[in-house]
């Protein structure tokens, strides 16, 4: 046994290769999202409204702008079902490109995206999509109110081998037409859904953009500025250039939108804080129901502008991580550093400026509501003193009725003994004796049965109106213990 364990061959087996480590492998799927997108109708069944749009900006023949032969001008397609996207990518020229671009719009913000999902899921599945960009998609859908206004999602971001994907939501305002209805906001939040993917061997980007309209104002620049070969070039130069292009169309925006809002605010503010309680009043209760309709139009403001900062730090780190991979000019990456600081410092600005206009609107509103709630008490204080003064007039008045009644029942008897002997059945005789007249029992008789009369009219008369009170106390005893029990 010991002899043939020695002469037995040492087999040596090599280490076996780990494969790289990738968290995202046992994250959700993308069919995780499927079945949330149907149910919360983000795409459209049938025809489309608006066709998808692409656009592939080729590589230029030296990939350099001094290059004196002119890139061929962007291909622009647009699909309206699964098959002709599958055809597209069939082509022989398929995969020519530097930049490409899906666009995918919606009718108007409230409507879900003009895409089905058999064509979206062609697009994922033709792109190597990561499959977090489809919450992204979840946020657009059909509404009927204004839903998640303050909420823009997350910066979602992958990096998968020389793979760099990202994806979140730009919000930004956007002035609409109103000349029909100038009483009209004039002033809309919209979103604009944004993925990136980049390949650091390959230098292509593929983008896709979510549009909240047919002709947002980006997608109309954006198809403007690629038929100019320079600005091809320079989108080239730098990965990032399309992010930024996209934050300086819709950033500024924001400050003539809070403009807007504190122009109507103001006025109101002004007036009322010159208000008196002791005068009459030129705010109301619809004065403070349209500050608190400017309060909201700036709430969701703070949480729109945190989101944006979390994407700009994202953009850092990709410029950061570009700059490294690729062993790209400084310049450029201090350029892009440089340029994302600035928007960076924008938003701060417009945030404190949003916080600004909060506490403004806010307290605005809490002085309007004390003014009305003191008006309030001012009137009551002042009815509470107006029956105070009817009250002791009436008691003054009364004090006079006892007098008077008290003097009445002082006389009543002397008056009613000189009514008597006032009568013809009384005369004086001789010797000053009263003498009666026979007839005098025709008084008594008559008299008693009218005072008695009288007696029982009173007596009917207040029972009629006891009971008539004490029906009306039951009634409202029963009407309050049916709304209690309701």
């Amino acid at each position: 046994m010991a002899a043939s364990a020695s002469s037995a061959p040492w087999v040596v087996v090599p280490p076996v290769a780990s494969p790289p480590f990738d968290a995202f492998s046992i994250a959700c799927d993308a069919e995780h999202y499927w079945s949330r997108i149907v149910q919360q109708k983000c795409c459209i069944d049938g025809a489309l409204p608006i066709p998808v749009g692409l656009v592939d900006v080729a590589k230029d023949p030296e990939d350099d702008l001094s290059s004196p032969l002119a890139p061929p001008p962007p291909r622009t397609r647009e699909f309206d079902s699964a098959e002709s996207i599958q055809k597209y990518v069939e082509q022989e020229n398929h995969d020519d490109f530097k930049t490409r671009i899906f666009s995918i719009h919606q009718k108007h913000s409230w409507k879900p995206l003009s895409i089905t999902v058999s064509m979206l899921r062609k697009i994922i599945e033709l792109n190597d999509v990561m499959p977090e960009f489809l919450e992204i998609v979840l946020s657009f859908y059909e509404r009927k109110v204004a839903l998640e206004e303050a909420f823009s999602s997350s910066v979602l971001k992958r990096q998968k081998g020389d793979v760099f994907e990202v994806a979140y939501i730009f919000r930004y305002p956007e002035e609409k037409d109103v000349s029909d209805d100038p009483k009209r906001d004039p002033w809309s939040i919209r979103q604009t859904g944004v993925y990136h993917r980049y390949d650091l061997k390959s230098q292509q980007s593929t983008w896709i953009l979510l549009h909240p309209s047919k002709e947002p104002p980006a997608h109309t620049r954006l198809i403007a500025c690629l038929k100019s070969v320079s600005i091809c070039a320079e989108l080239h130069r730098h990965p990032l250039q399309l992010h930024n292009f996209l934050i300086s169309t819709y950033l500024r925006n924001w400050r003539d939108y809070m403009l807007y809002y504190e122009k109507q605010l103001l006025p109101l503010s002004n007036t009322t804080m010159s208000t008196w309680i002791d005068e009459s009043l030129r705010v109301n209760h619809q004065t403070l129901t349209s500050i608190r309709y400017l309060e909201n139009r700036i709430l969701p403001l703070p949480a729109i502008f945190a989101s944006l900062s979390k994407t700009i730090t994202t953009l850092e780190k990709l410029n950061s991580t570009f700059s490294t991979r690729t062993g790209a000019q400084q310049a450029e990456t201090n350029a892009m550093a440089d340029l994302l600081e600035n928007y960076r410092s924008q938003l701060d600005a417009y945030n404190e400026n949003a916080t600004f206009l909060l506490k403004r609107s806010g307290g605005t509103a809490q002085q309007l509501a004390d003014t009305l709630a003191f008006k309030n008490q001012y009137v009551a204080q002042s009815q509470s003193g107006y029956m105070l003064k009817l009250t002791m007039s009436t008691v003054d008045d009364s004090a006079t009725v006892r007098v008077v009644t008290l003097v009445t029942l002082v006389y009543l008897p002397f008056s009613f003994m000189a009514s008597v002997f006032g009568m013809n059945f009384f005369r004086m005789g001789n010797g000053n004796n009263i003498v009666i007249s026979p007839e005098f029992w025709i008084y008594i008789v008559i008299s008693i049965p009218i005072t008695i009369a009288t007696m029982m009219c009173w007596r009917w008369w207040k029972a009629r109106q006891d009971a008539i009170r004490e029906k009306a106390v039951s009634n409202a005893a029963s009407m309050g213990s049916n709304e209690k029990g309701s």
